[in-house]
Parts: structure tokens; C-alpha cells; sequence
């Protein structure tokens, strides 16, 4: 009965800890309140394995991820009250983890290895948006996000007639095209 007993309190010691909510995260040796509302861990080094408890960030309105080394961006998928995300310099691939966080309005996805960028008319409140490098899809795509009011799409690999065809689909965008010098 006392091994019985021990165990189920043992059980139950478990089952507690396991629905504690943390209340601070440790990303990268610095520890950070699950209470702040930005976090800045740009240029830190971070891989995925450093981002997996941002999950429980629940507050955070700014995160700040570039110049890091992540692959995957799916811990960030129930941050639903994130408004400016840069997760620029990079290695991901793919953003459609991106698909919930409605509540973006400045979003930085340059210098990846993205190829689609679908997901982002899934993101109504999305104002600014800076990104780089050759979508199959993404001038269609783009010109039908009006409520964009600032662009920036670096290496975009667009003629001149395509640039002018974006800016005349979104008159109340300030759109910046650039191409890196070799």
C-alpha cells in the first residue's frame, strides 16, 4: 500500500509540474520575463533548439530572431498577439507557420531561403513588409495586399515594367526596390 501510495503522489508530482506554466524563459544563457512584451535576441547565435520555449511568450507585441541561425519558425506559430516580427538573415525555408499571427503589422523575412510567400495574404493587418529574393508567386500575390503602406523586396528579380505594374496596384505604398552589387 505505501509503494501504491508513493507512487500515485510521485504520478501526481509529475502531472503538476507538467501543467506549471513557466513564468520566465532562458534562451541562450539570458533569461527573460514570459511578462516582457519585446524581446530583442538578434545576432545571438540562436539555432532552433535556443527558440523552442518562445512558445510561452505569450505577451511579446516585438520579437525581434534576425541574423541568427533558425531553420524553423514553428514555435512562434500561438504568438497571436505579435504585431512586428523580424526574422530576417536566417536560414528558413518555409513561413507558413506565420499563417496565425493575424495581428502582424510589420513583418522582416529578408535574407532566407524562402521560396513562398503565400502566406502572407493570410495576414490582414500586415502594413510593412521587407523581404528579398525571387517569389514565383509573389508579385500576384502582392499587388492584392493593399493595406500594405511600406515595402522593401530586395533582389526581387523584376524588370522595370513589372516594378512599375506593383507600385500602380499599390498606390499607397512606399515600395523600395533594391539589387545587391556584386
Amino acid at each position: 500500500m505505501k509503494k501504491l501510495t508513493a507512487a500515485l503522489a510521485f504520478i501526481f508530482l509529475l502531472a503538476f509540474l507538467g501543467s506549471c506554466t513557466p513564468t520566465e524563459l532562458k534562451i541562450n544563457g539570458e533569461t527573460h520575463s514570459l511578462n516582457e512584451t519585446k524581446l530583442y535576441l538578434h545576432n545571438k547565435g540562436l539555432e532552433n533548439g535556443d527558440i523552442k520555449n518562445l512558445r510561452h511568450a505569450k505577451n511579446v507585441l516585438h520579437l525581434s530572431l534576425a541574423d541568427n541561425s533558425i531553420t524553423d519558425i514553428s514555435p512562434l506559430k500561438d504568438l497571436t498577439t505579435l504585431t512586428f516580427l523580424d526574422i530576417s538573415g536566417n536560414e528558413i525555408e518555409s513561413i507558413q507557420d506565420l499563417k496565425a499571427l493575424v495581428n502582424l503589422t510589420q513583418l522582416y523575412i529578408g535574407d532566407n531561403k524562402i521560396t513562398d510567400v503565400s502566406v502572407l495574404k493570410e495576414l490582414p493587418n500586415l502594413v510593412e513588409l521587407k523581404m528579398s529574393g525571387t517569389y514565383s508567386d509573389g508579385l500576384s500575390m502582392l499587388k492584392e495586399m493593399t493595406g500594405l503602406t511600406s515595402l522593401e523586396w530586395t533582389e526581387s528579380g523584376l524588370t522595370r515594367e513589372q516594378m512599375d505594374e506593383l507600385m500602380e496596384a499599390l498606390p499607397n505604398c512606399d515600395i523600395w526596390f533594391a539589387q545587391r552589387q556584386q
